[in-house]
């Protein structure tokens, strides 16, 4: 961990902290549930070797029929999540394959398509939007207060305390997605605003985690979060912040005008794809080297990680 972060660390680390909650145990004996007819097996098959896919080859009839067939056993769990129909699903398996190839990828394999999926689709989750909405607006009301009192509490990318010169405005704030610093993942999904000076004030981050994953790789990503992204030596290595906005690759910006408020406890989620939708206002324990105790709000969302694959991988055999 560079001096720069260590030092903006020091400034902040009494707020970092929340505790977590414990869910509530249900009382009395659940009813028996009814018999249905068995649906198809959800075991999910080993990650196949990377196929080097374009979106159109999704839009042939033997594709369709079969994510149509894939679908009927599971279409309630499909409609809920937005994905009801095979012409939904598709799309969205290739807006996937858009934004991985626009990142990068050649060859793309299945726990990357059902990834990038969920990173397309959790952002409409009501539950989502609702948090997320709640929280940029104190991420930003806590912003301007600083700003008001001329208070240097906002650290820039190369490990910089400064003050920002203008009260931010949330009709400003734009969604961007797939933030690198360099050739490092940053986080998944962000709001920003960027102010008259150019800097780019990150409002709030989101990681995406399909059913599946353990918890412990939200909690290692929101605590390298900061530790990524300030460095003083990014500057003399022209390292820089790239992003995607709406799918398109965006210009770079230095790491000297990207800048986060380390005060606020409000502007870090982890979402995770689950069968139940439950918050937890979350610190965790360091899960490993560079990284410190970083406070966020761990999100599940109801949403059919087995279910989509299982279609994925129907639609993945007609390729």
């Amino acid at each position: 961990m560079s001096e720069a972060l260590s030092f903006a660390i020091g400034i902040v680390q009494n707020v970092l902290a929340a505790p977590g909650i414990r869910a509530k145990t249900p009382k009395g004996t659940p009813a028996p549930k009814p018999q249905h007819a068995k649906a198809p097996s959800l075991t999910a098959q080993p990650n196949a070797p990377g196929k080097a896919v374009q979106p159109q080859s999704l839009n042939t009839a033997k594709v369709h029929a079969a994510a149509a067939a894939a679908m009927k056993p599971f279409l309630q769990k499909l409609t809920e999540a937005g994905l009801g129909s095979p012409q939904l699903i598709l799309d969205a398996a290739a807006d996937a394959i858009k934004r991985l190839k626009a990142d990068g990828t050649t060859k793309i394999t299945m726990n990357a398509w059902l990834g990038t999926i969920l990173e397309i689709e959790g952002p409409k989750h009501p539950v989502v939007k609702n948090l997320s909405d709640d929280l940029s607006a104190a991420s930003i009301r806590f912003a301007n207060d600083a700003i008001a009192g001329n208070r240097p509490v906002f650290i820039d990318g190369i490990g910089g305390v400064k003050t920002l010169p203008k009260r931010l405005k949330a009709t400003d704030m734009k969604e961007i997605h797939d933030l690198r610093i360099g050739a490092v993942k940053y986080c998944d999904r962000a709001l920003q605003i960027t102010d008259s000076s150019g800097n780019m004030f990150i409002v709030l981050t989101q990681e995406f985690k399909t059913g599946g994953n353990k918890r412990r790789a939200i909690d290692e990503q929101q605590n390298a979060r900061n530790v990524r992204l300030i460095d003083d030596k990014h500057e003399p290595l022209g390292i820089k912040l790239s992003y995607f906005q709406g799918g398109k690759k965006m210009r770079s910006v230095g790491m000297a005008k990207v800048v986060v408020h380390l005060e606020n406890t409000e502007s870090q989620i982890g979402i995770k794809a689950s069968t139940k939708n439950a918050l937890v206002p979350r610190t965790q324990k360091k899960t490993g080297k560079n990284q410190y105790l970083a406070s966020y709000y761990y999100q599940k969302i109801k949403w059919p990680s087995r279910e989509v694959r299982f279609v994925l991988q129907k639609v993945w055999n007609k390729l």
